[in-house]
């Protein structure tokens, strides 16, 4: 049997008779697709969201006591009467692997 009627071919000549505009999109494609995945992933790591402040103080670890949290909330109303600044506390059990800042 000659070569030309084989009908098996190999790798190498499968890839020489793919029209060379498709390799040249799919080579841009990859690196697309790439940066893509490596981009949103950074957003999922930090999936952790603590809710919306209601109010001047969040005490989600549960260490103020109610006096001292109603003396921070009028403190804190107070500040943002008189200067126009808004500033909360929060206070939680862990930040995990979160660093503080």
């Amino acid at each position: 049997m000659s070569p030309e009627l084989s009908p098996h071919k190999s790798n190498a000549e499968i890839i020489h008779m793919i029209p060379s505009y498709v390799l040249k999109r799919v080579l841009m494609v990859l690196p697309a697709i790439g940066l893509f995945l490596l981009v949103s992933t950074n957003p999922l790591a930090q999936s952790q969201k603590f809710p919306a402040p209601t109010t001047y103080v969040s005490d989600f670890a549960g260490v103020i006591d109610a006096e001292t949290k109603s003396r921070l909330e009028s403190l804190l109303q107070k500040l943002k009467e008189k200067s126009k600044i808004d500033l909360y506390v929060a206070t939680v059990e862990s930040t995990g692997e979160q660093t503080i800042s």
